[in-house]
């Protein structure tokens, strides 16, 4: 069995060929929108900027910046975790870590010595 990196240490390899936890979400949109993140067909500037398109060619990363900020480029981590110029989503995000926090205690005490992958990887 091969090992891996974890938020605890090395934690075994998943399987490749098994049902995932995140299909099992009962709102549909909520699975979907999870599903798109996984597979990277979500419109965040760095997938839909990464593809040419009739017209236009494929425009490389150090550009694909963040449609509120314009500072960093758009990809998961900055539009789920950092970007704090979009209307309302500090506040969402905010509402969201907390119950997050409800439903995971421990996540209090790791989420400072965390980097923002694995917040991601965790929350997910």
């Amino acid at each position: 069995m091969r090992y891996i990196p974890g938020i605890h240490g090395l934690q075994p390899r998943r399987k490749t060929l098994a049902r995932r936890g995140y299909l099992s979400i009962l709102i549909p949109a909520h699975r979907k929108a999870l599903t798109h993140l996984f597979l990277s067909s979500h419109v965040l500037a760095v997938e839909v900027l990464r593809w040419s398109e009739r017209y236009r060619p494929r425009i490389p990363r150090e550009w694909r910046l963040c449609r509120f900020c314009k500072i960093a480029v758009e990809d998961e981590i900055h539009a789920l975790l950092r970007c704090t110029i979009a209307p309302g989503l500090a506040e969402l995000r905010g509402l969201f870590l907390a119950d997050a926090y409800a439903a995971c205690p421990m996540l209090v005490d790791t989420w400072d010595r965390l980097d923002d992958e694995d917040r991601l990887a965790c929350l997910l």
